[in-house]
Formats: structure tokens, C-alpha cells, sequence
């Protein structure tokens, strides 16, 4: 079992960026975070509580289920953080999309047509 102690190391096990691994950073701040949310068409504004965020981001959005794909694109976003740091797993883009895209395939038989 690989296992890296934050306190060892100051790098976002994401995009390697020098920078303190905290929730702004890790679900929006960072690289690879922010290509999750360019490729979903989220924009969010800096500065503002999460909650504000997802008002601001559901006039983007433009979809009823915005809560949902945030819930579960960030779950697989920290899913791939815990096997980098846990299981040495490079995460990608390629890896987070197919989770997601099963995830979201899932939860979308729970939604009336």
C-alpha cells in the first residue's frame, strides 16, 4: 500500500502544482479540475461561497440537474486524488470522464423522461 502523508509534500497530487491541497484548490483552482469543469461548460466565479457558486453556475449551466453532475464529477475528481495518494495511480482525464460518464448514465435512470 503506497500511502503519502499531506504533510510531506506540498504538491496537489492532481496537476503537481506547488500549491496547498485545500477545496478551492483541488476541486477548482486546479489544472486538472478546471478542465473537468470546461468540458462540462461550468463556469465558476472566484471569491464566492460554494453556495453562491452553484447559483452563479446554474445560470451557465443551463440544465435542471446541475447539483447532481456537480456531486459527481467533484466524487470522481476525489476519487482519482485518493488513488494517486493511496495506490501511486496516475490520474487522467481520459479515466475521470469514463467514471463519470458511468456514474451520470446510473443516476440518470432515477430521472423522469
Amino acid at each position: 500500500r503506497h500511502w503519502r502523508s499531506p504533510l510531506e509534500d506540498n504538491t496537489c497530487p492532481l496537476c503537481h502544482a506547488q500549491a496547498h491541497e485545500d477545496r478551492d484548490h483541488l476541486f477548482f483552482t486546479c489544472e486538472f479540475s478546471s478542465r473537468v469543469w470546461n468540458y462540462l461548460q461550468i463556469q465558476w466565479l472566484a471569491g464566492l461561497f460554494p453556495s453562491e457558486c452553484l447559483i452563479a453556475a446554474r445560470k451557465s449551466f443551463g440544465q435542471p440537474f446541475l447539483k447532481e453532475v456537480v456531486y459527481l464529477a467533484s466524487w470522481n475528481v476525489w476519487l482519482l486524488r485518493n488513488g494517486r495518494i493511496f495506490r501511486n495511480e496516475r490520474p487522467t482525464f481520459a479515466a475521470w470522464r469514463r467514471n463519470f460518464i458511468h456514474d451520470i448514465t446510473l443516476l440518470s435512470h432515477r430521472f423522469k423522461p
